[in-house]
């Protein structure tokens, strides 16, 4: 009953491909025979292959449509290669495509994300200036590698958002991956980006609880039992096109935006999420419980955000350093356009119930929101995840209405720390107490554990707890531009809006390279 964390970093982005729909003439590279609506609906394919008329032929991840241009990053091309990579067919050079679906039960080392959001980003660090030239801000800060007793492996990536030492927080994470040995405990911290990460403390978190039982993390961070959960009866985008298949279990098949077609002055287009739909069952509470990580697109929007306050860039840090209210306003609007909103339905109106931090874009993460359900009438209960388009990427949403069990909860200090150079940076890592372990680009630790025998009859849960904020290295150069500055800040869906126009220009402008 533990957290899933299928295919490991396969989940950098898994495939958003929902809109190969609209061409014909497909078949699969195997023995699937049926239309593109059938293909993409049951298989939901992240691979294209494309026979151009002269014969040749290409693999694309991640395709997507413009007008008449079929575009993708060409196979296999590494995140720093993936502006060059960029691929655009004419539907008029296009004889034969033909769709492949990855195999999710397969661990493969990606070096960049399958899907829209890669090639969004790939697409915009090639055409469409400064803003978007970091193309390998595509992770969260700093990456959290457990040892499971033969290699390391990526199981957490800590506090996404926070990118000024005003909002430094503390960030709780499953770890799924993390094996003992001879009572160690073994983690290793890294800096992957171009950015300066400060940790501030981390510790290991030993839960014992019933085997029948796993344990999952609220925002906040408090813990939370995990029973038999409850999947969706029904769940449909918020245009109505069904999505129960990509939600139903925490499988590497996702939910993710259609991108293509919005109009950033229509409301409905600038605002996407899911209606889903549960059997009650009688429960009067229940915990909503959302296996999602966020897309390459966000970490592109937070730069493009940093990097509008031009010349006046250290001084806008410098005031959420110390003006409580101009933190709070920024902290309003990453919730209020990048979180994802939960609300239940009331039986004459959506009811905002609370919402589910953005985890970062590395891994999926299982968070846990609980659900007051008193005052609701009838037997299904209905709720809406609302974002951003193109924000979020879902693999799974279930309903627990279990009672919650008890654990025991044990806090483990790191015994050891040592940075690559052998340097001891254990002093600095103990407690929050901002004496902070600084990671520059390329620096990385080894934190040890001793962890107590499991007690007989009882299950363990390992979970990390990583308290800190980084800096993302974006150009101070220029005028501000204050007016759309303070319209985001201040106005509901304006960065949802911004969000939508830039993703417009971004195709408008690689389709017509």
């Amino acid at each position: 009953m533990s957290a899933s964390r299928h295919g490991g970093s396969l989940r950098r982005g898994t495939s958003f491909v929902v809109l190969l729909s609209y061409l014909s003439g497909c078949s699969s590279w195997g023995t699937h025979q049926g239309t593109p609506q059938e293909l993409i609906e049951a298989k939901h394919p992240s691979v294209v292959r494309v026979t151009r008329v002269d014969g040749s032929r290409v693999e694309l991840t991640g395709p997507i449509l413009r007008s008449d241009t079929l575009l993708g990053l060409r196979k296999g091309a590494a995140a720093r290669d993936s502006a060059a990579s960029l691929v655009m067919i004419p539907f008029a050079d296009i004889r034969e495509l033909a769709v492949s679906r990855f195999d999710a039960g397969k661990t493969i080392a990606l070096t960049a994300g399958i899907g829209l959001a890669i090639v969004l980003v790939a697409a915009a660090a090639d055409c469409c200036g400064p803003d978007f030239q970091n193309t390998d801000s595509l992770k969260s800060s700093p990456l959290v590698y457990s040892w499971d007793g033969h290699t390391w492996r990526l199981d957490s990536g800590t506090f996404a958002g926070a990118i000024t030492e005003g909002a430094a927080r503390a960030d709780v994470d499953n770890l799924l991956y993390a094996v003992p040995k001879r009572g160690t405990l073994r983690l290793r911290v890294a800096n992957e980006l171009q950015e300066t990460d400060y940790l501030d403390a981390l510790v290991v978190l030993a839960v014992d609880h019933d085997p029948a039982i796993g344990v999952a993390p609220g925002g906040d961070g408090r813990l939370f039992s995990v029973g038999r959960l409850v999947p969706p009866a029904r769940a449909t985008d918020l245009a109505g096109r069904d999505a129960l298949a990509a939600v139903r279990a925490a499988d590497s098949v996702g939910w993710e935006s259609v991108a293509t077609g919005r109009d950033p002055a229509a409301p409905g287009d600038v605002r996407d999420g899911l209606e889903l739909a549960f059997p009650r069952r009688g429960a009067m509470r229940a915990r909503l419980v959302v296996d999602a990580q966020n897309t390459p697109w966000v970490p592109a929007m937070l730069t493009a955000f940093v990097t509008m306050h031009g010349r006046a860039t250290p001084a806008w840090y410098h005031s959420l350093d110390t003006r409580p209210a101009k933190l709070q306003e920024f902290g309003a609007m990453m919730a209020r356009e990048g979180f994802l909103q939960v609300s239940v339905w009331s039986g004459d109106r959506w009811l905002l119930r609370g919402a589910i931090g953005a985890p970062g874009p590395e891994l999926a993460k299982r968070q846990v929101l609980p659900l007051d359900l008193t005052g609701l009438d009838g037997d299904t209960v209905r709720i809406r995840l609302e974002s951003a388009p193109s924000f979020w990427w879902i693999d799974h949403v279930a309903l627990d209405p279990s009672d919650e069990r008890p654990m025991r909860v044990r806090t483990l200090d790191p015994v050891a720390a040592t940075d690559a150079g052998g340097r001891d940076v254990l002093p600095l890592l103990t407690q929050v107490d901002r004496r902070y372990y600084t990671m520059e680009t390329g620096d990385a630790a080894e934190l040890r554990f001793q962890v107590p025998p499991v007690p007989a009859g009882q299950a363990r849960s390992y979970l990390v707890r990583s308290t800190g904020w980084y800096r993302i290295r974006a150009a101070a150069e220029g005028e501000p531009e204050v007016a759309l500055l303070d319209r985001l800040l201040a106005e509901p869906s304006a960065g949802s809006r911004f969000s939508v126009e830039r993703m417009n220009h971004v195709l408008r402008a690689a389709g017509e390279r």
